[in-house]
């Protein structure tokens, strides 16, 4: 990587080194931000090079994530508003879209009523649906999924699997204290609630959650694809259940059926406002018909579990040797899967 300064001609051999040079260039005082390039020597496609140069501009994300909100194209909670263009910019680096004003989208925290709406719009976008296609490892069908269009072949639904009774998302904690053992359980305990959920007709879709929420797959039911996708999550830093909630909840909004999500943590959530703006996130998620299971261990509080779930039943606290079998048996709790109580 050679990345040169149009102003000075100053090389730099990393997007850091760069980041630093910026208002400080003794060519200009005053703004350097649209004048990097690449050497003419470099083997980089030029949508590489325009990714790294967009990643030198961005500052790092403020500490304060309540400022941040979520992005509608990779659906992760770094949404930033950029005082010198007007533009909303993406920070996570793999990302990087900008956004405008002026197409309604969801905020990270819609209960606080002194901030407007926030309105984004994607240029480079004509619809805001998502359409997911997934094929399976023979790739003999293709399940195609879309909260408003059905897909017909001869006058008949494409579909020729059984029908889809619900959704539910895995949010797991990907915070430092999961490393290790805990977030092993985790993985194995979510693959096996897929494989489980699918039996029941439940597509399951992930976030994980450290010290933002990030979408890795919406609900389908590829199990190969979910497995590689589990097996891909690594630890972060802090934990920011809020997001997830808020991102799970705004995901499955428009699905229509039983819906649920299943929180798996081994902790309190320690953002800005916790536990309280967990718990809010909680209870606007449950006014939308959205059933929460809470499958804690380790240093989860039990009260907050039980307030955090659906019901007091649905909060949950194991000891981390029983993690993994309680993710898995965490799909007889599913809306429309729970046995009936019995009186007396």
């Amino acid at each position: 990587m050679d990345i040169v300064c149009g102003k000075c001609g100053k090389h730099f051999n990393s997007t850091e080194a760069a980041r630093e040079h910026r208002g400080n260039c003794k060519e200009d005082k005053e703004n350097d931000n649209e004048n990097f390039t690449h050497s003419k020597d470099t083997d980089l496609s030029p949508e590489e090079q325009e990714r790294i140069i967009n990643s030198i501009r961005r500052r790092e994300p403020k500490k304060d994530e309540s400022k941040l909100f979520n992005c509608p194209s990779c659906h992760q909670t770094s949404l930033s508003k950029n005082s010198t263009n007007g533009l909303y910019e993406c920070l996570n680096q793999r990302c990087g879209k900008k956004f405008k004003k002026d197409n309604v989208f969801f905020k990270t925290n819609p209960n606080n009523s002194n901030e407007e709406t926030l309105n984004v719009h994607n240029s480079n976008s004509t619809s805001t649906e998502r359409i997911q296609v997934t094929p399976n490892i023979k790739k003999e069908n293709v399940t195609i999924t879309n909260t408003s269009i059905e897909i017909r072949h001869e006058g008949k639904p494409t579909s020729g699997s059984a029908e889809v009774t619900g959704y539910v998302y895995l949010n797991i904690d990907c915070s430092s204290s999961m490393y290790g053992y805990k977030l092993q359980q985790a993985k194995k305990g979510a693959c096996n609630f897929a494989r489980e959920a699918l039996t029941k007709n439940y597509l399951t879709g992930l976030i994980k959650f450290d010290s933002l929420a990030t979408l890795i797959f919406e609900p389908c039911k590829d199990i190969s694809f979910i497995e590689s996708q589990i097996n891909t999550l690594k630890v972060g830093s802090t934990t920011n259940l809020e997001a997830a909630i808020y991102l799970s909840s705004n995901l499955l909004k428009g699905l229509s059926g039983p819906k649920a999500i299943v929180i798996v943590t081994d902790g309190m959530p320690n953002s800005p406002g916790d536990p309280q703006s967990s718990l809010k996130a909680g209870e606007i998620a449950k006014s939308q018909q959205i059933d929460i299971i809470a499958i804690g261990t380790d240093d989860a509080a039990q009260d907050f579990l039980k307030k955090l779930a659906t019901r007091s039943e649905l909060g949950i606290k194991v000891s981390s040797e029983k993690f993994e079998q309680s993710i898995t048996s965490a799909v007889k709790l599913l809306p429309g899967t729970r046995m009936p109580k019995t009186k007396g």
